[in-house]
């Protein structure tokens, strides 16, 4: 008669609360659900039930940032109203008892004040409650209808030029959700403190958006793409049958992270 055999397994199913402070991330920004309140997120979280179906820049990163954050990733989330400010949503957070490692703002910066009232939020913290926190905020992409590079360097500098603000990362989104990969990555306990976002040790990113094409870039696809085409034209009559062809869009180059512009 064959024995009995009883199988056991430990299985941690990241129910229970975030006791670390090390890569637990406070998202703020505009929400259409759950306003005024700290709604806390991992990787099992259904995001239009906890920040509502409508999108948004503060689901869209949080999304992204859960699939660079690894199995065990989790967050803090903070949807604010209309009336409602960033500084709000992280002085009740603190108010509350939360430690968290990190504040990614989601609204875009357009000033050197804003960055220097960040960090100022940043030091208070540690002054106050003893809790040492950086910021990441989100500097705007480029307007491809308006913008060239060069255009957008220039007002991109202007933002953290001669400003001393090291607890602040400004993070440009380039590709509209440059900001919650690079707070996924870094939240990614997989990676040592040691490694960087930008290196290829850690990985490709993932859920990276199209890269957006400065004015003049656009013209200039535009334009080669239409004699591209006429060229096809015109060899496929002048062999007598029809030549395909397939329209190229543009490369985004390899292995490329996200952009930070690191106020110093």
């Amino acid at each position: 008669m064959a024995l009995g055999k009883v199988s056991v397994n430990n299985l941690n199913l990241g129910q229970g609360a975030v006791t670390e402070v090390e890569r637990y991330f406070l998202f703020i920004g505009p929400g259409s659900k759950s306003q005024g309140q700290l709604v806390p997120l991992n990787t099992e979280s259904d995001l239009d039930v906890q920040l509502g179906i409508p999108p948004s820049d503060l689901k869209t990163q949080v999304k992204v940032a859960g699939l660079n954050g690894g199995d065990r990733w989790a967050c803090l989330a903070a949807p604010l109203s209309g009336q409602m400010t960033w500084q709000d949503a992280l002085t009740k957070a603190q108010q509350q008892g939360y430690s968290v490692e990190a504040v990614v703002i989601t609204t875009p910066v357009t000033t050197a004040a804003e960055l220097e009232a960040m960090n100022e939020a940043a030091v208070a913290i540690g002054n106050t409650y003893g809790r040492r926190v950086f910021v990441l905020a989100a500097v705007a992409g480029i307007d491809a209808a308006t913008q060239t590079w060069s255009d957008y360097l220039t007002a991109s500098k202007a933002i953290v030029e001669g400003l001393a603000a090291p607890r602040v990362l400004a993070v440009p989104q380039l590709h509209g959700n440059d900001l919650g990969v690079l707070a996924g990555r870094l939240a990614n306990a997989a990676v040592s403190i040691a490694d960087s976002p930008m290196r290829v040790a850690t990985g490709a990113l993932l859920g990276l958006g199209e890269t957006a094409l400065a004015q003049h870039e656009a013209a200039d696809l535009a334009t080669a793409f239409g004699d591209g085409e006429r060229l096809g034209r015109g060899l496929g009559a002048g062999a007598g049958k029809r030549i395909g062809h397939r329209p190229a869009g543009p490369a985004r180059p390899a292995g490329v992270a996200s952009a930070a512009m690191v106020t110093s």
